[in-house]
């Protein structure tokens, strides 16, 4: 639905696999995304704060331009 509304995944620009962000103890399922439209350049995308203690999810990162 969001790809055909014009969004773009910036991990999966980036990535052509994995971004498993759930749980953080042992990441299995991609569930958090940064998702942009427009003309926007992804410079990169990563998964961050793999600390269980800070939340049962990891984060994403993105620079976009």
């Amino acid at each position: 639905v969001f790809r055909r509304h014009g969004y773009q995944d910036v991990y999966r620009a980036r990535h052509a696999r994995g971004g498993e962000t759930f749980t953080s103890a042992a990441p299995h399922s991609r569930i958090d995304y940064i998702l942009v439209k427009g003309a926007v350049q992804v410079v990169s995308a990563e998964t961050a704060l793999a600390d269980t203690r800070l939340s049962d999810h990891l984060g994403v990162l993105a620079v976009v331009r």
